[in-house]
């Protein structure tokens, strides 16, 4: 295979996302599993391409990749010090490098 793309929908601000009171953080995450796996680790890039946010507070959000793998890779989507992320849309491309 040499590429794939995907996107999904996040929703931090919900009861499925993990709290962490002191830094008033919450992190959603996701595990991505390519449609076939790849012949080597492949380059994953992911950015937010919707985002949905009180305007109450300042825009802390962000999106990490983690564990990329052959067969697929883990991602998290992060907000912190009273940020309200009602929903993101999440795209994602992996291709071999």
């Amino acid at each position: 295979m040499n590429s794939e793309t995907g996107e999904f929908f996040a929703y931090p601000n919900t009861k499925g996302a993990i709290y962490n009171p002191e830094y008033q953080e919450r992190r959603e995450y996701f595990t991505i599993t390519f449609k076939e796996s790849f012949s080597s680790i492949p380059w994953v890039s992911v950015s937010f391409s919707k985002l949905d946010i009180d305007r109450s507070e300042n825009v802390r959000t962000n999106i990490v990749t983690t564990n990329v793998y052959q067969a697929g890779f883990r991602v998290y989507v992060n907000q912190w010090s009273g940020a309200i992320v009602h929903e993101a849309k999440v795209s994602w491309i992996a291709c071999n490098i």
